[in-house]
């Protein structure tokens, strides 16, 4: 048992934080929280090493047995989630009663989107993602990244006159310091950051990003699949590699006895192919980091807003339909290859070192693949040493 009591010191914000074993308490932590309570967690008798996050620092406490420790830091993260929901009650709406309640207009939110010479996918996008993002109210950023296509002129210039505001740009492909200008041309307070290479099936796709929102999530992502149905994205793992997309390839049909497909979940990173945010905290990580032009500003943006409010979640519904990396092409082609190269780079080097924990996947769970499945004991307790 963890057994949550408050500060004898009498601090309004601060709980003492009691990790339970068979005999005494092993360890003390603080927390930021007015209120106390008792939390049930996977036994810790016999357990020797563990790192224990907060919100705010990690701590190592010794322990019996460290083949425990994967576990322990999964029940502990959960333990931060059942302390923040005391301090904040309100339950966090389910796809099912968002979409049961009265639909929401878009007036208070912006829709920015990159695109250039992909005139089918842009189509599909503007009719079933951006059309009805006017229609409700949002403004739509077209930032369009020195279109030659005709085909495409003649889309960009129709959105434009649907009521677009559209942004040119020129130079070398770089999704970020598009994303940023984009948002520099709207003051709206929620932002939609979206591909041209995503689309949906026509009906209301925002509903359950703002009820997501409003239950005081930092960044929320959705469930992404490819054109056959079968799954591209339902949150970002930690140490997949170096991150990866867990069930990637999945059958619609395919069972899910451990719930990663079927509900809202809270991840430590989604995709920037679709995810939403408010501006306050776009601005207070600066945006996204133009140093990574290609890859992983998405997760980087991601994993700094991951400790406010109640961080990254991922959708289970709407499924958008995404035609993956369409926008740039294939990334081992041309020069790309050499920016990922030195994306991958800069992003080890700023959070290689936490990439070994992955809080919100439960640890019985394998991270050497995408693939959903059991991870080995080896496997496992090789994983709590690092």
């Amino acid at each position: 048992m963890i057994r949550v009591e408050p500060d004898p010191q009498g601090h309004n914000r601060l709980l003492r934080v009691r990790l339970l074993g068979p005999d005494r308490a092993r360890e003390l932590m603080f927390v930021s929280c007015p209120a106390g309570g008792v939390f049930a967690v996977p036994t810790v008798s016999g357990c020797r090493r563990i790192c224990v996050w907060t919100p705010d620092e990690v701590k190592r406490v010794d322990l019996l047995r460290p083949s425990l420790q994967t576990q322990l830091i999964w029940a502990a993260s959960r333990l931060v989630e059942l302390i923040a929901k005391r301090v904040n009650p309100r339950p966090l709406r389910t796809a099912s009663n968002a979409r049961s309640s009265p639909e929401r207009g878009m007036s208070d939110s912006a829709v920015i989107v990159a695109t250039r010479d992909q005139p089918r996918l842009f189509r599909l996008c503007w009719e079933t993602i951006l059309a009805p993002a006017i229609a409700s109210g949002a403004e739509v950023v077209v930032v369009d990244h020195d279109n030659r296509d005709p085909e495409a002129l003649a889309l960009i210039e129709q959105a434009r006159c649907a009521g677009a505001r559209i942004t040119t740009v020129q130079g070398p492909f770089n999704y970020s310091a598009f994303i940023n200008i984009g948002v520099s041309t709207t003051d709206r307070e929620r932002l939609f950051l979206i591909n041209d290479d995503v689309s949906a099936d026509g009906s209301p796709w925002w509903p359950e990003f703002h009820d997501r929102l409003d239950a005081g999530a930092a960044v929320v992502g959705s469930r992404l699949v490819y054109p056959d149905g079968s799954l591209q994205h339902a949150g970002v793992v930690l140490g997949m590699g170096v991150v990866g997309h867990i069930g990637r390839g999945r059958s619609p049909t395919a069972p899910d006895p451990w719930n990663l497909f079927s509900q809202p979940r809270r991840v430590s990173a989604v995709t920037g192919a679709c995810m939403a945010v408010r501006r306050s905290d776009f601005e207070s990580v600066g945006g996204l980091d133009e140093t990574l032009r290609i890859e992983f500003s998405d997760i980087d943006f991601c994993l700094k807003l991951g400790r406010q409010r109640e961080g990254c979640w991922v959708l289970n519904a709407p499924a958008l339909v995404h035609h993956e990396s369409a926008t740039r092409g294939n990334p081992a082609d041309g020069p790309h290859a050499g920016v990922i190269q030195r994306d991958r780079a800069r992003f080890l080097a700023r959070w290689g070192n936490i990439l070994a924990w992955e809080p919100y996947l439960d640890p019985r769970l394998s991270r050497r693949g995408e693939a959903v499945q059991r991870a080995s004991k080896r496997y496992a307790v090789a994983s709590s040493r690092k």
